[in-house]
């Protein structure tokens, strides 16, 4: 849930909503061609707003990993816009990119949290990458010319965190399930995707959820007291996952 904007942090969202305004302005612009030096210039005022922000929630003890505002949101579109211009200008490895590759694995974290759809298969490609960005914001640290100013690393660090965090927290999810209820877990994962592709057509046939209803029943009646049982009898971990 997003947090209070104290009075500080208000006028830090005032200038970042002002550097984020002229952004989205000389983007629509295509009739000017933009300078470079038009969007390091914008760019050094985020990180001046990034560097007082640290300041700020360091002051109020705002400063856990948690912490999440408005403020967050529109330095998130910032990065989005800025990550565009600099791949235009061939900066692709500059620190934007890997802010917003960030945005994207957490958004999509995020989303596979919400549907629960997903292998523990699924995780490992975002696994990988993560662990790609880490190596990048390391070495960053480390070298005095990377680009990375202190309060940006500081802030994309608390970004990969939060990735790593609920990359974990996803695959304790699906690790903790016993071994008898995963075939029921992979019904419940074919049966739900396809009810989502349902969902996106404007018409299809009532026999298709039928069909899904039937599925759904035979599973329902696996259970005994509202739970299911291993081949012993013994009610296997995981249960949360699949009711």
């Amino acid at each position: 849930m997003p947090q209070h904007i104290s009075l500080e942090e208000s006028r830090v969202l005032e200038n970042l909503v002002s550097i984020r305004h002229r952004l989205s302005r000389l983007k629509k612009d295509q009739k000017s061609y933009y300078r470079e030096e038009d969007v390091v210039s914008l760019y050094d005022e985020l990180c001046q707003q990034v560097a007082r922000l640290r300041e700020v929630r360091e002051q109020e003890s705002h400063d856990n990993d948690q912490y999440r505002n408005r403020v967050d949101d529109v330095i998130d579109d910032i990065y989005q816009l800025f990550s565009l211009f600099y791949l235009a200008l061939g900066k692709n490895r500059e620190v934007p990119a890997t802010y917003v590759q960030l945005v994207t694995i957490k958004q999509n974290l995020e989303l596979l949290s919400e549907i629960d759809v997903f292998k523990l298969d699924d995780l490992q490609p975002y696994r990988k990458r993560l662990e790609a960005l880490e190596k990048i914001i390391n070495n960053s640290e480390s070298q005095e010319n990377s680009g990375f100013q202190p309060a940006q690393l500081s802030y994309i660090s608390k970004r990969l965190r939060q990735c790593k965090r609920k990359l974990e927290e996803l695959c304790r999810s699906v690790e903790e399930i016993s071994p008898e209820l995963i075939p029921i877990r992979r019904q419940l994962i074919e049966i739900r995707k396809r009810l989502v592709l349902l969902s996106t057509q404007k018409h299809f046939d009532a026999s298709s959820i039928r069909e899904v209803q039937v599925q759904l029943r035979e599973i329902d009646n696996k259970r005994d007291d509202g739970k299911f049982l291993a081949a012993d009898g013994t009610i296997p971990a995981g249960q949360a996952q699949v009711v």
